[in-house]
């Protein structure tokens, strides 16, 4: 299932970036004098400090691409890059550069995550460092085939700026940030957008007559810098099975409340013979489910996964006579549902003719549901809690799939 919210973040982060590009683009941008010398090591400020919280969070990917990008950088603003660009050498170490960067940009960001000091994370190393001595051994040599391939003018001239890459560097980034852009869309999330981000900004960055070229090094290292900061705080305050907010975040939430307000826990009944007879993967299947019909509880109720097979539904605004209408709303909706089991063999599309031989299995999932509200009885919301899971322990003596306030 399509989750929207990252979707939209798939597609807006890198549209973001076009059209700074775009403004850039229309601006005539350039570094004063006085301060090209210090700016000139910003980009290494945001890029170190990026592959520093992905060591701290583990996130491979992202620190195999900025450790890229900071070589890129210091070829581009730290060798005789820019004052020796006539040079048939260094020409072919740009050109070099300007083709296997977004190569491995592409490959690197599609990759799993395997760490960065282990086996996986040592070989990943050693690829990056065979391609710069590579690049480094290919530039020194006097290989005339190489110049007249990159010299090659085969397609027409893009018009989002004037670029120094050469047609075949120009070709192979529109490839890759295609490829890219479809395996993000398919896969949507903010660390992949983000990636995908930075071959936008390489494309400019890697201009040797572009004014702001520093500027896009440092957007590339500000912007997996922040996607790796929400992402780990995502992680922190997310369920990851459910895609709900997880008890972290209820506790935060509960703290911005105010005097009025309901609070609903919701359990799952008999859920524990859910996992002993159809097994734990049927078990997370019927918890998605359950978050699916919690999201779209109404009465502007706010779901949380508390722990377990437990459920949290604020409802601020509302006495527990009103919530209560809204969740045993919910709870019909859920028991008048069938929760039919995956087959292990089903596939992830629904075919156009399904298959009648294999058997359907449907199981009633059903819910029980205490509510409480705060009153000058209840002061706190720890209190509020307790009172609402103990009604909620008196809906399972009364008979399960009900609710009580």
């Amino acid at each position: 299932m399509l989750d929207i919210r990252r979707f939209i973040i798939s597609i807006s982060l890198p549209t973001v970036i076009i059209l700074l590009a775009w403004i850039l683009r229309s601006q005539a941008f350039e570094l004063p004098a006085s301060i090209q010398p210090i700016a000139r090591f910003l980009p290494y400020i945001f890029i170190i400090s990026g592959m520093a919280l992905a060591w701290v969070f583990h996130h491979s990917r992202e620190f195999h691409v900025l450790l890229i990008t900071a070589g890129t950088y210091w070829v581009m603003h730290d060798t005789a890059l820019l004052e020796n660009d006539q040079q048939f050498s260094v020409y072919l170490l740009y050109s070099l550069l300007c083709v296997l960067v977004p190569i491995n940009i592409t490959l690197f960001s599609i990759l799993g995550e395997r760490g960065i000091i282990n086996f996986h994370g040592l070989k990943r190393l050693a690829i990056i460092l065979l391609q710069a001595m590579l690049i480094y051994w290919l530039s020194q040599s006097d290989i005339q085939l190489l110049n007249k391939l990159f010299q090659l003018k085969f397609i027409p001239e893009l018009l989002i700026v004037k670029t120094t890459l050469s047609h075949l560097a120009q070709l192979i980034f529109v490839v890759c940030f295609i490829g890219l852009g479809i395996y993000t869309l398919r896969n949507p999330g903010l660390l992949l957008a983000a990636r995908a981000s930075v071959l936008i900004c390489l494309w400019f960055g890697l201009n040797v007559y572009n004014p702001t070229a520093i500027l896009w090094f440092c957007i590339i290292g500000i912007v997996l810098l922040s996607a790796i900061i929400i992402n780990s705080k995502q992680l922190a305050y997310l369920d990851e099975l459910t895609n709900l907010p997880s008890r972290r975040a209820l506790v935060q939430y509960l703290a911005t409340l105010g005097k009025h307000y309901s609070i609903a826990m919701v359990d799952i009944d008999h859920f524990k013979k859910v996992n002993d007879r159809h097994g734990h993967d049927v078990g997370d299947q019927v918890l998605k489910m359950l978050a699916a019909h919690l999201r779209k509880v109404q009465g502007g109720g706010r779901a949380f996964r508390y722990g377990g097979e437990e459920f949290t539904i604020v409802f601020t605004g509302k006495d527990f006579h009103e919530s209560a209408i809204y969740a045993n709303d919910l709870r019909e909706i859920i028991a008048s549902s069938p929760f039919t089991i995956r087959h292990k063999h089903r596939p992830k599309q629904k075919p156009e003719k399904p298959n009648k031989q294999q058997p359907i299995k449907e199981i009633k999932v059903t819910i029980s549901v205490g509510i409480a509200q705060r009153s000058d009885l209840l002061l706190t919301t720890e209190e509020v809690i307790k009172a609402a899971d103990q009604n909620l322990y008196k809906a399972k003596k009364k008979g399960r799939n009900q609710v009580v306030i």
